[in-house]
């Protein structure tokens, strides 16, 4: 299986949405990505714990949901340098035509994507 950074993407935006503020620990259903099989799914979820975007839950609980504790606070800043679907689009291009890329490389491209953006509307260089 390789990871895919657009299912990372999804993944962040599903939980950030669905989540309500009040519980710690949120239920991920197995149809929440009709187009990813849950096998595949379970698999990024443990790459994203690795990866410090999610907190640590119980992963996969059975063959229809997982425990998802909450996004870590690098998770909501990469979320936040990829949110925006032109500025993702981008920054993957970007990131492709080096040749490769890690999570935290995406988020630097994204991230300096944003600043050059910034100045263009303020003159304020970052």
């Amino acid at each position: 299986m390789k990871r895919d950074m657009d299912l990372i993407r999804q993944i962040l935006l599903y939980v950030e949405s669905e989540m309500p503020s009040h519980e710690s620990v949120f239920v991920l259903p197995h149809n929440a990505f009709s187009n990813v099989s849950y096998d595949v799914v379970a698999s990024h979820l443990e790459i994203m714990v690795t990866a410090n975007l999610l907190m640590n839950g119980s992963g996969l609980v059975a063959d229809d949901y997982a425990e998802v504790r909450g996004i870590t606070s690098y998770g909501y800043d990469y979320l936040d340098a990829v949110r925006d679907d032109e500025l993702w689009r981008r920054t993957k291009d970007a990131a492709s035509k080096a040749g490769g890329f890690t999570i935290d490389v995406l988020k630097q491209v994204a991230v300096g994507l944003i600043k050059t953006q910034l100045k263009k509307h303020t003159g304020v260089e970052i």
